[in-house]
């Protein structure tokens, strides 16, 4: 995988160290160079995700091994998916009814990707985290529910059969349903859990180690919560509020003025599309009140969001 990467232009690995954040530069390339690995093969990738390709970029698979549970790999997951490469910006995990739904945001560098490579990422994704499961279940009872928006080579059924799982490609979002009983399972390849405070430590090492990143990480998480407060964002990064402000403080960065930036950016995207009322984008970019993000967007560019939107 190492010369495989540095022969499609991609960083090594043995550049990194074992913290060290993935930046992918050219995931389309990257996808379709691997696509060319095996052609004809439409269940190349999902294969791949099973034979546990995941594992071997970053230090994703140090966490996993330390879990207690299949709930324990899941907030792991929500906790340092942003800092392991540039594809996921975030793994939201929550729970409705007798469900855990684990919802997979793409970054912004991923949502323009082509439509291929973006079902090429779900279904790694999706085929990693059911070999996780199933490694880990004991009983082999339960069975977990994939979503995807993205069209695949493979029918559901398809797809279905080689996950061991349901598959629904018709879905309005990328998620999995895991039964809240089968995340409580204790894993049976479980030896130490790692520390809450180890947990802790490493965090701020791995942000540390990716003080380039820091400003990329927050941008993501903005843009999937543009209302985050600089204390929300410490608290999903498993820092403190008083570190978050050093470490940017050490970059000349203010927070207000990044969210600035990040609701400045998107709401020029969105009112070019034209697909959005103003009122919407105002909600959809963290604004409490449409006349403020009027104002705001006013002063920033010298026309209202209507008159530019009628002009683009």
């Amino acid at each position: 995988m190492s010369d495989f990467l540095a022969k499609t232009g991609e960083a090594d690995l043995e550049d990194l160290e074992l913290f060290d954040k993935y930046y992918f530069k050219d995931i389309d390339n990257f996808i379709a160079a691997m696509q060319d690995l095996d052609r004809d093969n439409k269940s190349f990738f999902i294969s791949m995700g099973l034979d546990g390709i995941a594992s071997k970029i970053g230090s994703y698979s140090f966490f996993l091994q330390n879990s207690e549970s299949f709930r324990d790999v899941l907030n792991k997951s929500s906790q340092f998916s942003h800092i392991i490469t540039n594809i996921i910006s975030s793994i939201e995990v929550k729970e409705v009814d007798d469900m855990i739904k684990v919802s997979y945001n793409f970054s912004r560098e991923t949502l323009t990707l082509k439509d291929f490579s973006k079902a090429v990422i779900i279904e790694m994704c999706y085929s990693t985290l059911a070999t996780l499961f199933n490694e880990m279940s004991f009983t082999k009872k339960y069975k977990l529910s994939f979503h995807s928006s993205c069209t695949h080579q493979l029918t559901d059924e398809e797809v279905s059969q080689m996950l061991g799982h349901a598959f629904n490609s018709k879905s309005d979002g990328n998620y999995v349903l895991v039964p809240l009983a089968a995340a409580e399972e204790r894993n049976q390849l479980f030896e130490a859990n790692l520390p809450s405070a180890v947990s802790h430590g490493l965090s701020k090492h791995l942000e540390a180690r990716n003080t380039g990143s820091l400003v990329a990480i927050i941008s993501n998480l903005l843009e999937i919560e543009p209302a985050s407060s600089l204390e929300d964002i410490s608290k999903q990064l498993l820092i403190s509020k008083r570190t978050l402000q050093r470490r940017l403080k050490e970059q000349d960065v203010n927070f207000s003025v990044l969210k600035q930036t990040i609701a400045n950016q998107r709401s020029l995207e969105l009112l070019e599309t034209k697909e959005q009322s103003v009122e919407e984008i105002a909600k959809l970019i963290g604004y409490s009140s449409t006349a403020t993000f009027v104002h705001a967007f006013t002063k920033w560019h010298g026309v209202s969001p209507s008159a530019y939107q009628k002009k683009s």
